[in-house]
């Protein structure tokens, strides 16, 4: 895991401005020196996660390259045997050989999970590229002489010529949804480069973004065959897995079958200094996943360490720890931030099991069809009732048809929350150096699980793991989002591979005990319950009487959120915290924040 920047100049001496500013914004990061490098105009910046270590900044003077990023590349082995280097040549070299062989279009060959940006001094181009399903954020920032790009929010605006003024929409949706789009930041002047796609910008400058990944697609027959589909998951899953690790790995492990599954394909790996940590929850009893992750553990020969997940107060965090770079719908982050703490331990990497619930989202009636004749889909849903003794899901919805059951769909926005106003609701989506991203056809087979991967998952993931939210040295790594395991998954058949995770849990069932196989998959029950209750006694007097500055008070109907804030529901409860969440955020930051009207000063 590297902190980096690149600030890419339109003017001779433009690239030496900001950089002492950028630099300490990384460095603040993993509290690590930050290296940098300036070649042939391009200055380059870098903070490792380990202290002392090299590779995280690549300079080529002979070739006329140099590179930074956090980039882990899957399956280097192909691509190092197509660049004709050795299989061991670590990501960030073969990514900059990639470049100087095939140019722009070289993120075309790469799957993983990487932010990159690289120098070409031959072509006189800068790239800089995002992995497909944007699990690594990569922020841009532009001024009048200049581009900054580093996945790193808090090191793009530290510039001084990055204006800080506050994007308004993007407040106004956190409060909606509890997430800003993934097309923008809390920051006006500060985009995110879109997920799978490449920026090339010339030092004219003139720039270019292109799309360089597309969903993985079936790609052959259906795989239907129990051997073929089960040894063919745990050699993907193997080699997703085997990608990841280092010497010594963190494991973040429930009593769920995505981790569990994921921790029985790294024990298979040979040498690898394994330590599995849990969250368990005192306070909702129902919710503690402790004992039968503990026992996965303890099947699997690997150290076990549960971790309290319910110590902190909701929204502990606003007043300690690290502040978030931008507002964030997290009342348990400091529980969160305890977890990847004790992980952090053991090793600088964790292997993470999301998302297994959008992997294996069995498609519907429509999409099945496209696969499979009417005979032979009545055909696997018979098999399969009479093997489960349940039906399939296929998409039906019979309940909601005859008005049973209402359809279920996006939550509508809290009561308390007013229309923008037409100033805040202004401005289309924003692009990229005037470029607009080039969005994702509908998947043919399995579109429900391309659009939870992408954007839903990949936008939560991007914020949840990046280092400036955790606080801990610890890189959080995603083996179920591997391209390999995604494309293997779109390749089986859904009746019976994708009911209930059928393909994991049978994959692994000879390694992992039967509570944990058999397990239905369930929430944690009660958890936000007790959270709310625990608030609600102990915290909510401040929160009653706290005056909201603007934009807010423009925006909340004050004695509506109010009243929720006092609600016995925990969902209400929660969704009124983020005004305090956004609050805390605005009167937070280190500068003054630009706003219409008042002003939200440290």
């Amino acid at each position: 895991m590297t902190a980096f920047a690149a600030i890419i100049p339109h003017r001779a001496g433009a690239e030496r401005t900001g950089t002492s500013e950028i630099a300490a914004a990384l460095s603040e990061v993993y509290g690590t020196p930050c290296d940098s490098a300036l070649f042939d105009g391009c200055h380059l910046l870098a903070a490792p996660i380990v202290p002392g270590s090299e590779g995280h900044l690549l300079i080529d003077t002979i070739g006329g390259v140099a590179a930074t990023g956090q980039v882990l590349l899957e399956d280097r082995r192909g691509l190092s045997g197509a660049l004709g280097l050795s299989p061991h040549t670590p990501s960030l070299r073969l990514s900059a050989a990639a470049c100087l062989r095939w140019g722009t279009t070289c993120a075309e060959r790469f799957s993983g999970e990487f932010a990159l940006a690289v120098w070409n001094v031959r072509d006189r181009v800068f790239l800089c590229a995002r992995d497909g399903l944007g699990v690594r954020p990569l922020f841009i920032a532009t001024g009048t002489d200049f581009v900054v790009v580093s996945n790193i929010l808090n090191a793009v605006r530290a510039h001084p010529h990055v204006s800080q003024e506050i994007d308004e929409r993007a407040l106004h949706e956190f409060l909606a949804t509890g997430a800003i789009p993934g097309t923008r930041t809390a920051y006006r002047s500060v985009v995110p480069l879109p997920a799978g796609h490449t920026l090339t910008i010339r030092q004219a400058g003139e720039s270019t973004l292109k799309r360089h990944w597309l969903f993985p697609a079936r790609d052959g027959p259906l795989i239907r065959d129990s051997r073929t589909a089960l040894d063919g998951y745990r050699e993907t899953l193997g080699s997703a897995v085997r990608d990841r690790l280092e010497p010594r790995t963190s494991i973040l492990m429930s009593s769920g079958i995505d981790s569990t599954t994921i921790a029985a394909a790294a024990a298979r790996m040979p040498g690898a200094e394994l330590h599995a940590f849990t969250a368990g929850y005192g306070h909702a009893p129902a919710a503690s996943e402790t004992p039968l992750a503990q026992n996965a553990a303890a099947t699997l020969g690997i150290p076990f360490t549960p971790v309290s997940g319910d110590t902190h107060a909701a929204l502990d965090h606003l007043s300690r720890g690290r502040r978030t770079p931008q507002p964030v719908d997290e009342p348990a982050l400091s529980d969160w931030r305890a977890l990847i703490g004790a992980a952090a331990e053991h090793s600088w990497v964790a292997l993470y099991g999301e998302d297994g619930d959008a992997l294996f989202q069995p498609p519907a009636w429509r999409e099945l069809r496209q696969v499979r004749s009417t005979f032979g889909l009545m055909l696997d849903m018979a098999r399969f009732t009479l093997a489960a003794r349940r039906p399939p899901y296929f998409g039906m919805r019979l309940r909601e048809r005859v008005g049973l059951r209402t359809s279920p769909g996006p939550p509508p926005p809290p009561q308390w929350l007013r229309r923008p106003s037409q100033a805040s609701a202004d401005g289309g989506e924003p692009d990229v150096l005037g470029h607009r991203p080039v969005p994702l056809e509908p998947h043919p087979t399995r579109p429900r699980v391309q659009e939870r991967l992408w954007p839903a998952v990949a936008g939560y993931l991007a914020g949840i793991l990046a280092p400036e939210l955790t606080g801990h040295r610890l890189e959080l790594r995603c083996p179920l989002l591997d391209t390999r395991v995604i494309r293997f998954v779109v390749n089986v058949a859904p009746i019976p591979w994708c009911q209930g995770k059928e393909l994991a849990r049978a994959a692994y069932a000879d390694m992992l005990p039967e509570s944990i196989i058999r397990r239905p998959k369930r929430g944690v029950a009660g958890l936000d319950e007790a959270l709310a209750r625990d608030w609600h006694q102990h915290h909510a007097g401040d929160a009653m009487t706290a005056a909201l500055c603007a934009p807010l008070d423009a925006w909340i109907d004050e004695e509506a959120w109010r009243r929720a804030l006092q609600s016995r529901d925990a969902r209400t409860v929660g969704e009124a915290w983020r005004v305090l969440q956004l609050a805390s955020w605005l009167s937070g930051r280190t500068r003054a924040v630009p706003l219409r009207g008042a002003t939200c000063t440290a």
